[in-house]
């Protein structure tokens, strides 16, 4: 049985309500800790790799809500034309492990930030803290679109004030000291830039799933866009200059040092709702190109415990290791959608019958993931652009020379 798309008098977000979406996605403290990895580039190195990352990364995030928008399906569902039916199972099951990963890699940053800020005699209660969060989300995630876009737009108007008021105190803080040097250690400028393209890019396997329910293309493309650019670079931003103006390497905890640790606990319980509830739902939705006629709410509830469970079985020590993770994300994502969208943008999408294996488009794919790690390690502005248009060139020239013989 086929998934049936949203119909066009279903849809009700408009470009505010995509601006309000991926800003609450984006003002994460999971945002605010890669910024904190990326303080070894100093502030100008820095700074120069967010915006350049966000104004490359974004953009195919942006255009990947294309294809939710026109078809009115989720995302793991519109890749089903490139990559075969079958074949598109690879990358939803990828999803929903990195999708259950990030559940508890927030869950795990919402736990270690709340223990820097009440301390370490409380450590018993980071446990409970989890759950009870990783509840409230999975409820979230389960209430439908009609609720939670309005749960986003009260969690997202508080989290921006609090957020601006954190800003205006690192800034009095900078103007009474300066700042301090970057923290001892090595990061190459490409790794930074990835880092910096690969947060919105691992959005993309998600942004269909929204998009679909969308009043137009261009609304959910700029609000897309704008939302998610302004709201990471922001957070990135502060991860970096709370590192190089309080000379310490935990930016939440150093909330407490200029007096805002109450407004921080705000911030740490309120953007991992916006953040992984998003997770959260996605995975159940990803779910439905396997099973397309289950209900998406009974996916909520396993893909919750299951991202609960993890970041209770993972040491609250190991919270800020996923660096890796990251670019592990890329190395997969990046070269998959710079297929997907080459042919949706660019080729036959969806003018010819969808076959179990599209195998130009996995092997494809399997060249840009290699492509993706050599360049990384090699390339002076890392792996990701090369990938992702590598990937896509491969796709295309492929296609043409099958059509040639």
């Amino acid at each position: 049985m086929e998934l049936k798309p949203i119909p066009r008098d279903q849809r009700s977000m408009g470009g505010f309500d995509f601006f309000l979406l991926w800003f609450g996605a984006a003002i994460s403290i999971a945002e605010i800790y890669v910024g904190n990895i990326m303080a070894p580039l100093g502030w100008g190195m820095g700074l120069a790799a967010i915006i350049i990352g966000h104004v490359i990364g974004n953009l195919p995030l942006a255009l990947g809500g294309n294809l939710g928008c026109d078809t009115g399906l989720p995302t793991m569902y519109v890749l089903r034309p490139t990559f075969g039916r079958v074949g598109s199972y690879l990358a939803t099951i990828l999803n929903i492990i990195q999708l259950i990963g990030w559940t508890a890699i927030m869950l795990l940053l919402s736990g270690a930030a709340v223990q820097a800020l009440i301390g370490e005699e409380y450590r018993s209660a980071i446990a409970i803290w989890i759950v009870a969060v990783g509840v409230v989300c999975i409820f979230w995630a389960a209430v439908g679109k009609s609720t939670f876009k309005w749960l986003q737009r009260v969690a997202v108007t508080l989290l921006g004030i609090l957020c601006v008021i954190m800003t205006f105190a690192l800034w009095s803080t900078y103007r009474k000291s300066g700042l301090a040097a970057p923290p001892e250690g090595s990061l190459p400028f490409g790794v930074g830039l990835d880092l910096c393209i690969a947060l919105p890019i691992s959005w993309l396997p998600l942004v269909a799933d929204y998009s679909r329910f969308a009043k137009s293309t261009r609304g959910s493309f700029w609000g897309t866009y704008i939302g998610y650019f302004l709201g990471s670079c922001w957070m990135f931003a502060l991860g970096i200059g709370s590192t190089l103006i309080l000379n310490k390497p935990d930016p939440i905890a150093t909330m407490a040092v200029v007096g805002l640790g109450a407004p921080a606990l705000i911030i740490v319980l309120f953007s991992t709702l916006t953040t992984t509830f998003l997770d959260i739902y996605s995975s159940a939705v990803s779910a439905l190109n396997l099973r397309p006629t289950t209900k998406e709410r009974w996916f909520v509830i396993p893909a919750g415990i299951l991202g609960i469970v993890v970041a209770l079985l993972t040491p609250l020590t190991q919270y800020h290791r996923y660096e890796g993770f990251l670019i592990l994300i890329g190395s997969f994502f990046v070269p998959l959608f710079g297929i997907a969208l080459t042919h949706y943008f660019l080729m036959d999408y969806g003018k010819k019958k969808t076959r179990a294996f599209e195998w130009t488009a996995i092997l494809s794919w399997a060249v840009g993931v290699i492509i993706f790690q050599i360049a990384s390690r090699h390339f002076y502005f890392g792996g990701s652009l090369p990938a992702f248009i590598g990937s896509g060139a491969i796709y295309w020239l492929a296609r043409k020379l099958e059509r040639t013989r």
